[in-house]
C-alpha cells in the first residue's frame, strides 16, 4: 500500500483543525474518530474519502470533504 498512496500522519496542525472541527460541529462520541480523519484530510488538502459510513462524513462536505462509497468506486460512478 505504500508504494501506491502517500501515509499522511496526524500533526500539531491537524490537531488544530480537529479542535476547531469538534467545537464547530458540537462533535462527541464515536463521531470524534471521524473528525480526526477528516482533520488530517482537510489538513493535507486530501479532498476524498472512501466509505460506507456516509452519514458519518456528511457534516464535513462543507470543508471541502467529497464522500466517495465502495459501490461508486467499483462501478466508475464518481460524482
Amino acid at each position: 500500500m505504500e508504494r501506491l498512496f502517500d501515509v499522511v500522519t496526524e500533526s500539531n496542525a491537524s490537531y488544530q483543525v480537529f479542535l476547531r472541527l469538534l467545537a464547530e460541529y458540537d462533535i462527541q462520541g464515536t463521531a470524534v474518530h471521524d473528525a480526526r480523519l477528516a482533520s488530517v484530510m482537510i489538513r493535507d488538502g486530501i479532498d476524498s474519502i472512501v466509505t460506507f459510513n456516509v452519514n458519518d462524513f456528511r457534516r464535513f462536505e462543507p470543508e471541502g470533504v467529497r464522500i466517495v462509497t465502495p459501490v461508486e468506486l467499483a462501478d466508475g460512478k464518481l460524482p
